[in-house]
């Protein structure tokens, strides 16, 4: 948004965002104007819909994938508009170094399960699932990202209730190196068999990950 990576000189990048630009300056008048982005694709993030498969060189997600409820099917859709032989960059967050620390870690196992619940049409007991996750951000990220305290015993299960109804984005899910590489061997394994990763690095507080879709057969 207003905080684009960089890239080399030649390359030419493409924004996606949920919200135009100028809707972004007037959701966020803290920021800086002239340092948000155009944005070239009107899209959820998650879905990219309306844009065509094997279209990209590369996909650019720094932060954007422990937002995902689905992280599997989001996945599985940023491989898809790549074309064979591009590049997926990727950062998460490590859950100690973030106000995430002190929330259980998502195992790999249950993104699996929710993107496989989702494939099912099952999207209530999906919704429950992420109940759990809805009480670790209200009561453990939250406050340490605000300094406000949790919200009463009282509160609480309205506060659920209400950011589940709301489809509230959080960080849904939680990472270390090991957990993202497991979780990325499985989704290798059991949905992206072209998927390859061809660097996780542990830069401090996050993790940068670099993959790769597979060359088209011939």
């Amino acid at each position: 948004m207003h905080n684009p990576l960089k890239v080399p000189k030649d390359v030419r990048v493409a924004y996606l965002d949920v919200t135009t630009r100028e809707e972004n300056i007037r959701k966020f008048p803290e920021l800086n104007p002239n340092d948000l982005v155009h944005v070239d694709y009107l899209a959820n993030g998650f879905l990219m819909d309306g844009i065509q498969p094997s279209c990209f060189d590369f996909v650019i997600a720094n932060h954007v994938l422990e937002h995902a409820s689905n992280p599997v099917g989001a996945l599985v859709q940023w491989f898809r508009v790549l074309k064979p032989g591009g590049i997926l960059y990727c950062a998460l967050p490590k859950m100690d170094f973030t106000f995430d620390k002190g929330r259980c870690l998502t195992t790999p196992q249950h993104m699996l399960d929710d993107y496989l619940l989702l494939k099912q049409n099952n999207t209530s007991e999906v919704q429950k699932r992420n109940l759990d996750h809805y009480h670790e951000w209200l009561t453990i990220a939250l406050p340490a990202h605000t300094g406000l305290p949790p919200p009463s015993p009282e509160k609480l299960a309205e506060k659920i209730h209400d950011f589940s109804a709301r489809e509230v984005e959080i960080h849904f899910h939680t990472f270390t190196r090991t957990s993202a590489l497991d979780f990325l061997q499985l989704v290798r394994r059991q949905i992206l068999p072209d998927s390859y990763v061809l660097e996780a690095v542990d830069a401090r507080a996050e993790i940068l990950l670099v993959l790769k879709k597979g060359e088209a057969a011939h």
